[in-house]
């Protein structure tokens, strides 16, 4: 929850061909459609 709104979060644990993931994504349904946005942890290297 962030200012009173629940966050929807996606979690894509594993694709076909690809290593595992734990990247989450915050999910964001907008008029244009879904809008995904990096989840960073404070601190946390990218990349």
């Amino acid at each position: 929850e962030r200012k009173g709104y629940m966050l929807r979060t996606l979690h894509v644990v594993k694709m076909r061909g690809t290593m595992h993931s734990l990247a989450k994504y915050i999910l964001d349904l907008t008029p244009n459609g879904v809008v995904l946005i990096p989840l960073l942890k404070w601190g946390a290297e990218s990349g």
